[in-house]
């Protein structure tokens, strides 16, 4: 029943909007303090964080964004950040996504994961 909707759900958004969001890939994740991270990444597609637990530093385009748990940060496209785990263990969601006016295009990016770029 569900999967009989979803196309049409997907239409009426995309002809509402112009676009459908795709999502790429989700991860969870769990970091100690000590886990060490690169000094900065920036992706091709928004990543959306969800922290379930512990306490972490962001910097994002030069700005520190302190997350919490329950928190949700969205981070766009190609923007330089860095992460510090200040009170762990973090535990973290993570889900990288675009939105498409394509639905062939759509379709084709949930079978790529996105690329992980660092200076």
């Amino acid at each position: 029943m569900v999967e009989d909707l979803l196309p049409a759900f997907e239409k009426s958004l995309l002809e509402s909007s112009g676009s459908i969001p795709v999502v790429f890939e989700g991860v969870e994740h769990c970091y100690e303090t000590s886990t060490p991270f690169p000094t900065a990444s920036r992706h091709t597609s928004h990543e959306l964080l969800y922290l379930r637990r512990g306490k972490c530093e962001f910097v994002i385009n030069g700005k520190t964004v302190n997350v919490t748990k329950g928190t949700t940060l969205i981070i766009r496209p190609q923007v330089m950040h860095s992460v510090r785990v200040v009170e762990g263990p973090a535990d973290m969601v993570v889900l990288y996504f675009g939105f498409s006016s394509d639905m062939a295009k759509a379709q084709q990016a949930l079978l790529s994961k996105p690329k992980d770029t660092q200076p």
